[in-house]
Parts: C-alpha cells; sequence; structure tokens
C-alpha cells in the first residue's frame, strides 16, 4: 500500500522556502537602506541634496525725488547798432546820374533824357523810345504846407502827372516806401492807353512842406520785371543841401 505525500508545511500562507526567499529580499532592503544612511551622514545631505537659492522678492522701484528747474530768463543781447547804409552803396553798378537843381537820382545805363515838358526830369528807356508806350520815369514836385504824407495822397492822387491822361484807371496798391531820410509812399495804379494796359508807380516822398513824385511806368505785362529797377531807382533819390 502507497503512503500519502505529505502535505507541505505552510507559515502565513507560504512555504518555508517562499518564506526563506522574503526574509533574504528584507535583509538585502534592509542592507541597502543602512548604506545609504551611512553614505548620507558622512558627506552631508546638504551636499548631497544642495539648498535652491531663496526666491529673492523683486527690488521695489523708489522713486527719484522731483525738482522743480527754476525759470532762468535768457539774457538779453546787446543791442547791435546798425552800421548806416552809404549812399554809395545804393548805386548798382553801371548806372548813370540823372540832376536837376539840386536833386539827383542814379538810372540804369539804358535810360536817356528827354524833354521834361511840365516836369523837372524825364528819362526814357531807349528800346522803347519809338513805341507809343515808353518805359519812363519822371520827376515832379510841388509845394503843400500843413499836409501830412496821406492827407496829400488822397485829396491829391488825381491831380498827379499822368493820371488824367488814361482811362480805366484802377489803383492796386498803397504802401508805405521809405527813402531816407523822406517819408514815403507808393501807389501802383492800372490804366488803358491807347487801348493798351499799362501800369504806373507813384512814389510820393514827403520833405518838409515839399512833396516829390517820382513815376515809373511801362506795359502791364513788363511792369513785374521793371518794378524792382524802379524802386531801387527811387531809392537813389536825394536832395543835395
Amino acid at each position: 500500500m502507497e503512503d500519502k505525500p505529505r502535505s507541505k508545511v505552510r507559515y502565513f500562507g507560504m512555504t518555508r522556502n517562499q518564506l526563506t526567499v522574503l526574509v533574504v529580499f528584507g535583509l538585502i532592503i534592509l542592507g541597502l537602506l543602512g548604506g545609504m544612511a551611512w553614505v548620507i551622514s558622512s558627506a552631508g545631505f546638504s551636499n548631497l541634496f544642495p539648498v535652491l537659492p531663496a526666491q529673492n522678492d523683486p527690488p521695489t522701484f523708489v522713486p527719484l525725488p522731483s525738482y522743480t528747474l527754476r525759470s532762468t530768463s535768457t539774457p538779453p543781447e546787446p543791442t547791435s547798432t546798425a552800421t548806416p547804409v552809404s549812399y554809395e552803396s545804393l548805386i548798382p553798378e553801371g548806372w548813370i546820374q540823372f540832376k536837376v537843381g539840386k536833386a539827383e537820382m542814379w538810372m540804369p545805363a539804358t535810360f536817356v533824357k528827354e524833354a521834361p515838358g511840365e516836369d523837372l526830369l524825364a528819362a526814357v528807356e531807349k528800346s522803347t523810345l519809338k513805341k507809343d508806350i515808353q518805359t519812363k520815369i519822371t520827376l515832379w514836385k510841388e509845394s503843400a504846407p500843413g499836409k501830412d504824407l496821406d492827407t496829400y495822397v488822397e485829396e491829391n492822387l488825381k491831380d498827379l502827372p499822368d493820371y488824367s491822361m488814361f482811362l480805366d484807371t484802377t489803383i492796386l496798391e498803397k504802401r508805405k516806401f521809405q527813402v531816407e531820410p523822406f517819408e514815403g509812399k507808393r501807389v501802383k495804379v492800372e490804366y488803358i492807353a491807347m487801348g493798351v494796359p499799362v501800369e504806373f508807380a507813384y512814389y510820393i516822398l514827403k520833405d518838409g512842406n515839399t512833396f516829390w513824385l517820382i513815376t515809373c511806368g511801362t506795359y502791364l505785362s513788363e511792369f513785374p520785371e521793371w518794378l524792382p529797377i524802379f524802386d531801387k531807382v527811387v531809392r537813389t533819390f536825394r536832395v543835395l543841401p
């Protein structure tokens, strides 16, 4: 008769062999943990796991103190004394002198004298001598005691030379025009002469009780080119003592 196999003895549900293996593994784990503890204690915990630097708060912005700038006044510039302009510097190079009595003025060399008629002086640009409308400059004077410049211009404009000779008269401008030492005014007038538009500039200069009148005229289409020249001519006008 065969013997029945013995049933294996179990501890906590495990066989002896299984329990032995578990104990061995436990001892190994304890050995590892003990070794790690020794390493940590000898090397120092802080060296093994360096402490992260503490997070610093961002610096607090402290505004700079504000200062109110004192207003500093700019020192006044030294007053410059204007250098007097010499009479000779007013005369363009190549111009020629036109004189009557003590009065004189200078014009481009293309101007020639002609019979003055009722004027004191008359000069015509050579290239227009044979034309119906001439580029012309005349000088005339009148005594008017007690009148200022504005009053004289307003009361006597229609009686000035050549004014009443033309039709369709249009006053274009009245403005001050300084000619040392005189107080002056320039009046621009447009006319129709023989069916042709012309333009004149009347320069009225006050010399005490005497008013000097310089009249400059030409074709309307050419007047803008001539006006700067007319202005220069009048600025050369003077009365010698």
